[in-house]
């Protein structure tokens, strides 16, 4: 993994960081077994060592590989846990965030739905309007290395309000959900709407 920045300006380094992921972390099908074993269960060294994330609900292994490369360019940056709820379903779920501080400003990364990847001035905000931001937990950059257990570092933060939110998110039920999901029709579907623009496509707010 390389190091940068390769300028002063933080706004420039995300764009180069998430170019970086987009052509290191490829958003591929996996299997269900590999949903079932890889599914927010790897290290930042593993999830590029192996290349892939898959192409649903990949906000975790985007954010985390992102986390890390922030922090080698020597930004103070925090990890966004989000409790979140979409409109047309019951159930709450889990998203991830990124907040960096350049000296002067705070700028936010979220890694969305398809490829769309959102940035601006200010704390995290989740662009998705079809989406009901519950509640956001911030954890230190500091904390994680590309060798943390992610579920780990959680159980270190004695936050009472995180724990109970983890504890109550059963990620055997959502991997279910997207094993579910991991259909011929919905992967076609969504090759149909990405069309001829694949790429992680940076967009600013």
């Amino acid at each position: 993994m390389n190091k940068y920045p390769l300028s002063k300006s933080l706004d420039f380094n995300l764009q180069r960081i998430v170019y970086y992921i987009d052509n290191h972390v490829k958003r591929v099908r996996w299997d269900d077994e590999k949903i079932e074993n890889s599914f927010a269960n790897r290290t930042v060294s593993q999830i590029f060592e192996d290349g892939t994330t898959c192409y649903m609900d990949n906000c975790f292994d985007f954010s985390l590989t992102s986390l890390e490369m922030l922090k080698s360019c020597g930004y103070d940056s925090k990890l966004i846990v989000e409790r979140v709820k979409q409109k047309c379903k019951e159930y709450e779920e889990m998203h991830f965030g990124l907040e960096a501080f350049d000296g002067n400003h705070v700028h936010f990364l979220d890694y969305s739905l398809m490829n769309n990847v959102y940035s601006g001035f200010g704390a995290h905000m989740n662009p998705r309007s079809d989406i009901v931001s519950l509640e956001r937990y911030m954890i230190d950059g500091k904390k994680f290395d590309k060798d943390s257990d992610f579920f780990e570092v959680l159980r270190n933060e004695n936050n009472s309000d995180l724990d109970r939110f983890v504890e109550n998110y059963d990620i055997n039920i959502h991997k279910k959900r997207l094993i579910d999901s991991n259909t011929d029709e919905n992967y076609v579907k969504y090759l149909r709407r990405l069309g001829n623009h694949p790429e992680l496509v940076l967009k600013y707010v």
